[in-house]
């Protein structure tokens, strides 16, 4: 079972014209069931040795706000960048060590607002952009797992055309808790994606972000994604070592 965690970044809702934010990110951290408490471990020990103590706990924030974190705000505006560096770089190596696939998603906001003034009937269903994307990764998301599913078949039954078996499936997690959120990722998930094989539970699941751990690294990889979008090509350590980490397994634009 991989459980996975959806995550946002350049969320401004209605708004499409943000200079600032031309881009709507939303991936999922696949998470084996099998590594989701050495994870746990290792994101609870990194926290430990920076923070001096557990997340929640007196004079420690209940969650790692990336954004305070990578832009010195907040419980880190007293922190060296090169303190808050070290700290990131060590949460990016919990999923390279762990071997954390992300399949990422993003939306160009003047092409979704040039779309929803369109009249094609599949586009202007839209509200806002985190609902293509959704759909785009619960889309990847089914063929990413029918693909582990048919390299853990033996040869001769792949050979002989044996139907895929279904050895792991993935259910989707998330934070988002907005109004009418949860129900849209349901009628995504249900009516708008083709889920053949099952591999894909057909519900969502919501947690608070400073509950998942999970979450939270999922968090940092979409704020660094999104930040590589605006100068793709500017040298970017962090970037390049979720790729060279193999942890970025699908990146796809979503299409209007």
């Amino acid at each position: 079972m991989y459980f996975v965690y959806t995550s946002e970044s350049g969320d401004t809702g209605r708004s499409t014209s943000d200079p600032s934010q031309p881009h709507h990110v939303y991936a999922g951290l696949m998470v084996h069931e099998g590594r989701w408490e050495p994870i746990r471990k290792d994101f609870r020990a990194v926290c430990r040795h920076y923070l001096g103590n557990e997340l929640g706990s007196a004079d420690v924030p209940s969650r790692l706000s990336i954004r305070h974190l990578l832009q010195g705000k907040g419980a880190f505006s007293s922190w060296p960048k090169a303190r808050r560096s070290e700290l990131t770089d060590d949460l990016l190596n919990i999923l390279i060590l762990h071997e954390t696939p992300l399949l990422v998603m993003y939306v160009d906001k003047a092409k979704f607002a040039a779309a929803l003034e369109g009249t094609d009937p599949q586009n202007t269903r839209w509200n806002q952009p985190w609902e293509p994307a959704f759909a785009r990764l619960a889309y990847y998301l089914d063929l990413y797992m029918d693909e582990l599913n048919l390299t853990a078949m033996p040869q001769e039954e792949l050979i002989g055309g044996a139907p895929i078996h279904i050895g792991e499936r993935a259910t989707i997690i998330s934070d988002r808790a907005t109004p009418g959120g949860a129900e849209v990722m349901q009628r995504l998930l249900r009516t708008e994606i083709d889920l053949p094989t099952g591999a894909v539970h057909e519900s969502a699941y919501l947690a608070r972000t400073q509950d998942s751990h999970c979450t939270q690294l999922a968090d940092l990889c979409t704020y660094i994604f999104r930040r590589h979008l605006q100068q793709p090509d500017a040298p970017d350590q962090r970037y390049a070592s979720l790729e060279d980490g193999h942890v970025i397994q699908v990146v796809h634009q979503v299409q209007f």
